[in-house]
């Protein structure tokens, strides 16, 4: 069973090289990017797009 609490959105990176193929259409709930905008990207895009701050990791 998979369920979410609040806003989400989802990416699936290319497990060979690490770029993200494919992102969700409401990517633009919770960061400032339209979906095309993610694919080719890193898998470390949207953790180098969070405040310092925020960061818990």
């Amino acid at each position: 069973m998979a369920f979410a609490v609040g806003p989400y959105f989802w990416f699936i990176p290319d497990q060979a090289d690490m770029t993200i193929e494919v992102a969700s259409e409401n990517t633009r709930q919770l960061s400032p990017y339209k979906p095309d905008e993610w694919i080719g990207k890193d898998a470390d895009f949207w953790a180098n797009n969070i405040h310092p701050d925020d960061r818990y990791y």
